[in-house]
């Protein structure tokens, strides 16, 4: 919801999207390529929080997993 909120406040043009790795996971068992792409995520996670954790749109610091997430109250009505 951050990133609706401020793609509708700034517009789209104020952002970008940059590929900053490929990842081959050929001949990757589907298990070994998750866990791989996985590692690498969280290594640009922790590159993130560690530099600039107050200019970032992630609001999950671990790689795969919403442990620590909460949702608002209107989403958890939403939801239910």
């Amino acid at each position: 919801m951050y990133i609706c909120n401020a793609l509708n406040c700034h517009t789209h043009s104020a952002f970008s999207l940059t590929i900053i790795e490929y990842i081959d996971v050929t001949g990757l068992s589907l298990d070994d390529a998750l866990l791989l792409i996985l590692e690498r995520e969280q290594f640009y996670l922790d590159l993130i929080f560690s530099e600039d954790e107050p200019n970032t749109y992630n609001i999950l610091k671990v790689a795969g997993s919403s442990l620590g997430f909460n949702h608002s109250e209107k989403t958890k009505a939403k939801l239910s």
